[in-house]
């Protein structure tokens, strides 16, 4: 087994940057837009309230969810989706290790899509999951591709690679699962908290 990537919020920003500056199409944007209709299909009949979209990308999943009615705010940690992508959209630039910073029960609905296999380590993802359920009043929705690795032109993306059994374990000792499933080669689980 290689060298462990540990990388600061700098290194992972100008990371993303990197990343994000290539074109959005293509079969991963596939990929992320039958993602972003699981969250959807989930949240269509619930009860209108405010939505937190932790590492919201270009906003995909904001833009739905603000024309079915929902009060959406996300935090990024890329620099470059502030110039274009996130026009419109009230978006924080904060990383998942800053998450501590937002009021505990600030958000009806916490979403975390394909961000949390990013984080460095164990550690870091278990915090990140504690303060998705403290900031979210009840319900708690996350997807992660961390069951595999994952390369990129400037390197490993995925840092954080576990069994479907960890992330499960792991998401439950802050949420009670509602429904969980595999698809587009992530771990759903979406939950109400503990």
């Amino acid at each position: 087994m290689g060298q462990a990537i540990v990388r600061s919020d700098v290194e992972q920003a100008a990371l993303y940057d990197y990343l994000y500056k290539t074109p959005s199409k293509g079969r991963l944007w596939n990929f992320f837009c039958r993602r972003v209709s699981f969250f959807t299909d989930y949240l269509k009949d619930m009860p209108r309230g405010n939505v937190l979209d932790v590492g919201c990308g270009r906003g995909q999943l904001m833009r739905v969810l603000r024309s079915l009615g929902y009060a959406v705010e996300g935090t990024e940690i890329a620099d470059c989706l502030f110039a274009d992508d996130l026009l419109g959209l009230s978006v924080k630039q904060l990383p998942c290790s800053r998450l501590g910073e937002i009021p505990s029960a600030s958000y009806d609905y916490v979403i975390c899509t394909e961000v949390l296999e990013h984080l460095n380590d164990e550690r870091e993802v278990e915090q990140a999951i504690g303060n998705l359920a403290r900031i979210s009043r009840k319900h708690v929705l996350i997807s992660t591709a961390g069951t595999k690795g994952s390369g990129s032109p400037k390197g490993q993306t995925h840092l954080t690679i576990r069994p479907r059994e960890w992330w499960v374990g792991l998401f439950q000792r802050y949420c009670f699962i509602d429904k969980e499933f595999d698809a587009c080669g992530s771990v759903f689980l979406f939950g109400v908290k503990q």
